[in-house]
C-alpha cells in the first residue's frame, strides 16, 4: 500500500502541473489578451493541397477566394488527382489563384506543399486542407493580426458536432489535444500543430529545409514542421472564433481509428525532450488511475481522489470553453478523461499496421 500511495503522489504531482499550470495556462493567457496588436498586412499565399477533393473543393474554394484579405494569393497544388479536381479549378477565373500540378514521379502531401511554398513570393504562409470551411471571411485577417509579433501562428480547427457518440468523443479529443499543444506553446514547449490552420513565415520554413528531415513520413506536415523550427521562434496562438476553420468529423468508427493511426505515427519523429514529456504526460495519467482504483479496492476512502481529480477537470474544461468552444457538457469529461487513457493503450498496438493513406 505504501508503494501505491508513493506512486500516486508522483503521478499526481505530474497530472496537478499539467492541468492546472499547462493546460489551465490558455485560459489565464485568454483573459490577459486585448494587448495592442499592429495593422500590418503582410503579403500571404494561402496553400492547399489536394488529391481527389472535387467534392469538397466544389464548396470550399468559393470561401477561400472570398476571403478579404488584401495582400492575398491562393495556391492549390494537386497531387495526380482523376476525380475531376483539376478541371473543377481551371474553369475558375480569379488573378489571386494559381493551380500546380506536381510532377510525375512526386507524390504525397509534404512534396505538395513544398511545391507550392517554393513557388510563393509573400513574406507568409498559410496552410489549410479541402474539407475546411473557414468561419468567417475575416479569418486570414483573424489570423494575420499577430503576424508582426510572431514567426508562427498557431490556429485552431474544430469538427462541426453531430451529437452522436463518435461525434461526442471526436469533440472531446479535438478540444483536448488543443489546448494541450497551444498550452505547450505558450510554456516555450511547442511540438504541434493543425495543418488544417497553420500560418508560418516562408523564411522559418526555408531555415530548416522545409520538410527534407521527414519527407519519409508520410503524415506530420504540421507537427514535424513544428519539431523542426523548435523554441526558438516566436509563437503566436489565434484562437478568436473568426480565425478557425471548421472541418468535417469522421462519421464511422472505422474511418477514425484510420485517420488516428495516421496521426500517431509522427509521433516516434518528434525531437526526444517532446517525446519525452509527452511520455510522462500520458504514463502518469494511466498509473495514476490504476493506482488509485488499486487503492480503492484496499480502502474505498481513496474514492475521494477520484474526485477531487474529476473537479479539477470539469473546472479546467469549463473555463476553456470562453476559448475553444466543447458541446460535450462539461459533466461527460470525466468519463471521457478515463476513456481516453483506454483508448490511447488500445490505439498504441495498432501502430504496428501499415497505413497507406495519403
Amino acid at each position: 500500500m505504501a508503494f501505491l500511495i508513493v506512486i500516486v503522489v508522483v503521478s499526481s504531482c505530474i497530472q496537478l502541473y499539467f492541468w492546472l499550470i499547462q493546460l489551465d495556462g490558455l485560459y489565464r493567457s485568454y483573459e490577459r489578451r486585448g494587448q495592442t496588436r499592429s495593422d500590418t498586412m503582410p503579403s500571404v499565399t494561402l496553400i492547399v493541397a489536394i488529391k481527389d477533393e472535387v467534392v469538397n473543393l466544389q464548396k470550399n474554394v468559393s470561401l477561400w477566394l472570398e476571403q478579404d484579405y488584401p495582400a492575398l494569393d491562393i495556391i492549390i497544388v494537386d497531387d495526380h488527382s482523376t476525380d475531376g479536381s483539376l478541371a473543377l479549378l481551371k474553369a475558375l477565373t480569379d488573378d489571386r489563384l494559381q493551380i500546380i500540378d506536381l510532377p510525375k514521379g512526386k507524390t504525397t502531401k509534404k512534396w505538395a506543399l513544398s511545391e507550392a511554398i517554393a513557388q510563393s513570393k509573400s513574406e507568409w504562409i498559410i496552410t489549410t486542407d479541402a474539407d475546411c470551411q473557414p468561419v468567417s471571411n475575416g479569418w486570414i485577417s483573424s489570423l494575420m493580426v499577430e503576424s508582426e509579433r510572431a514567426d508562427v501562428i498557431l490556429g485552431y480547427s474544430p469538427h462541426r458536432y453531430k451529437g452522436d457518440w463518435l461525434a461526442s468523443w471526436i469533440d472531446y479529443e479535438t478540444w483536448y489535444i488543443a489546448i494541450q499543444y497551444l498550452s505547450a506553446s505558450l510554456m516555450g514547449r511547442p511540438y504541434m500543430s493543425v495543418g488544417r490552420n497553420l500560418a508560418f513565415r516562408k523564411e522559418q520554413f526555408d531555415g530548416v529545409g522545409g520538410f527534407n528531415n521527414h519527407l519519409h513520413v508520410r503524415s506530420g506536415d504540421d507537427d514535424l514542421l513544428i519539431n523542426e523550427i523548435g523554441s526558438d521562434a516566436r509563437y503566436a496562438l489565434s484562437v478568436d472564433k473568426n480565425s478557425w476553420v471548421w472541418t468535417e468529423a469522421k462519421s464511422t468508427w472505422s474511418a477514425y481509428f484510420q485517420q488516428k493511426r495516421r496521426h500517431l505515427s509522427t509521433a516516434p519523429h518528434y525531437n526526444f525532450w517532446n517525446q519525452v514529456w509527452l511520455m510522462a504526460v500520458y504514463m502518469s495519467q494511466f498509473i495514476w488511475y490504476a493506482s488509485v482504483f488499486c487503492l480503492i479496492l484496499i480502502a474505498p476512502l481513496f474514492g475521494l481522489l477520484l474526485v477531487l481529480r474529476w473537479l479539477i477537470l470539469m473546472m479546467v474544461a469549463y473555463r476553456s470553453k470562453e476559448v475553444l468552444e466543447l458541446n460535450v457538457s462539461v459533466l461527460f469529461v470525466p468519463i471521457f478523461d478515463l476513456a481516453f487513457c483506454m483508448f490511447y493503450g488500445v490505439m498504441s498496438f495498432t501502430m504496428l499496421q501499415k497505413n497507406e493513406d495519403w
